[in-house]
């Protein structure tokens, strides 16, 4: 396999040995309720963090949610590990959708702040864009919650024990819902820049800055683009997103970035890549799905 190379600054060569204590990032796909399959990978993750006698960082993507049968399942482990430090995430469409609907519908915790950086479901018809240029208001906020629910979003709610034709019945546990909306839309270590979707050097700048309007647009682009951009995102880091299922693990060198949503959930496989090696460690489909 080739190594992601950058041309200025050049990327870091791959590790073959971890000295004893240094810790190894494995940036793992869209997992999408699919629990099984996380736990198998993250068995292999184990293994291989072992063999080079490392301690394992699984950075999530996004997407923990939807579509697979066990996302309560896979919330609960996340949240566990973050807790711990043996995890990190960032947030994903599918995870926004489902906090935007629930916020607005659903059973959304007094004591729960929205973060001033998201927009809310409501937001997106005052932004005015695509089909809130033709729908009232509660049309349009009607149209996001049956788009989430038709993409996945029925699936999570059963899994939490809802009604998805009853939103007076969805109470998400709290701790799982404060979890959600305190994740970041980027993680960075000193390797990598991870966000859900792909994103542009402009982007990851807004979405640090104190300019709100700009923060939350450029966090709506992080979560929901899938435009490649014209060059590398970050000059001193590999860029790792996920969001758009790929055959197999994508590095693309000439733009400084990798991607590895491979698409579990459609019957393929969960992916995960290891930064300070450059492998990919990768298990089939475990979970039975109705995606």
């Amino acid at each position: 396999m080739t190594p992601v190379r950058r041309h200025q600054p050049d990327a870091p060569a791959p590790a073959r040995k971890g000295s004893a204590g240094s810790v190894w990032h494995y940036v793992v796909g869209d997992v999408h309720g699919c629990f099984d399959s996380l736990r198998r990978l993250e068995d292999r993750i184990a293994a291989h963090a072992a063999r080079n006698r490392v301690r394992p960082l699984v950075v999530l993507v996004g997407d923990l949610i939807d579509r697979g049968p066990a996302s309560r399942s896979v919330v609960s482990w996340v949240r566990a590990g973050v807790a711990a430090g043996t995890h990190a995430a960032v947030l994903g469409n599918h995870d926004i959708l489902m906090l935007e609907c629930l916020q607005a519908f659903g059973r959304w915790p007094e004591t729960l702040a929205w973060p001033d950086h998201l927009y809310r479901l409501t937001d997106h018809h005052a932004r005015g864009e695509r089909s809130a240029r033709w729908l009232s208001p509660r049309d349009h906020a009607d149209y996001r919650r049956m788009l989430w629910l038709s993409q996945g979003g029925y699936q999570t709610l059963v899994s939490y024990g809802c009604r998805p034709d009853r939103p007076a019945s969805w109470d998400i546990d709290a701790d799982d819902l404060g979890f959600l909306v305190r994740l970041p839309t980027v993680w960075c270590s000193s390797r990598v820049v991870v966000s859900h979707a792909l994103a542009r050097a402009v982007d990851l700048q807004a979405a640090a800055s104190g300019d709100l309007p700009r923060r939350r647009e450029a966090c709506h682009r992080l979560v929901w683009s899938r435009e490649l951009p014209e060059a590398a995102p970050d000059p001193d880091r590999i860029h790792v997103s996920g969001h758009s299922p790929m055959q197999r693990v994508r590095r693309r060198p000439e733009l400084g970035l990798v991607q590895v949503d491979t698409g579990c959930v459609y019957g393929r496989r969960l992916s995960a890549w290891c930064c300070e090696s450059d492998q990919v460690l990768s298990v089939a489909l475990e979970d039975p799905v109705d995606a």
